[in-house]
Formats: structure tokens, C-alpha cells, sequence
């Protein structure tokens, strides 16, 4: 409203708002609810069967060859 000087100061840069391509999957509403379920489920996995589970879905993650 008030400044000094003979033309109004600049404005500030504001943070572009996310598109929904930026937003990070888990992050809100239902996915976020079963990140927070997987989360628990998988602290209580035995540490042989979580390597098995993460190293399954490395597998199924990779891009198909040939």
C-alpha cells in the first residue's frame, strides 16, 4: 500500500503452482493412505522377505528387452 520512491516496488516472485504431472505420487488422499499401509506392512516384514519383495519389484519395474 505505502512506499517511497517514484515508481511502486516490484513484485516478488512467487512459486509457480505444481502441476498435477509434478505432484509426487503418495503424497495426498487415497494413494497417501496406502503408502501409510504399505509403510506398516513392511516394517513388520522379516528383513530376508523385504529384500525378496523390493528385489521382485526391481524386476517388475525394469523396462521389457528385446
Amino acid at each position: 500500500m505505502f512506499y517511497e520512491g517514484e515508481e511502486p516496488p516490484k513484485h516478488p516472485k512467487l512459486p509457480k503452482r505444481k502441476r498435477s504431472s509434478d505432484i509426487v505420487w503418495g503424497s495426498t488422499g487415497k494413494e497417501a493412505r496406502l503408502l501409510v499401509k504399505f509403510c506398516h506392512l513392511c516394517s513388520r516384514m522379516a528383513e530376508t522377505d523385504l529384500k525378496l519383495l523390493f528385489s521382485m519389484a526391481q524386476k517388475m519395474a525394469r523396462p521389457k528387452a528385446g
